[in-house]
């Protein structure tokens, strides 16, 4: 991003305007970091880039994702808690999400099933 330091925000990309808000978040290191959907916008180097990053802050502070792609939480979170109509509906680590797939097709991957499964019981459609 060094090469565009005088840019003005609004002229970046969607992925380089979410970088700079992450960055900002994470600048005075608070001990809870709370992110929304932090890997929207970026492209898959840039997602495994700050994958890198919030692991790392994790190690020392609290990170909290709100987000829909199961992937990135899969490899980032030591623990996951899936919210549905504002009550928690799991809480558990990937291996146990997965377990909760009760099919999947080759399409989707065990933790997406066994997020659409949890996600399927707690509100009672298939």
């Amino acid at each position: 991003m060094g090469e565009r330091e005088t840019s003005l925000v609004r002229t970046l990309s969607g992925g380089m305007r979410q970088r700079i808000g992450i960055a900002c978040a994470m600048a005075c290191q608070p001990e809870i970091l709370l992110l929304d959907e932090p890997t929207v916008g970026l492209d898959p180097e840039q997602r495994l880039e700050l994958r890198a990053v919030l692991s790392e802050y994790a190690r020392y502070h609290t990170v909290i994702l709100s987000t829909h792609m199961v992937e990135d939480v899969v490899a980032m979170a030591d623990e996951i808690l899936i919210l549905a109509h504002g009550s928690f509906v799991f809480d558990g680590n990937a291996d146990e999400l997965a377990a909760h797939a009760d099919e999947r097709d080759s399409l989707t991957t065990s933790w997406e099933a066994g997020y659409r499964s949890i996600m399927s019981d707690s509100t009672g459609k298939s």
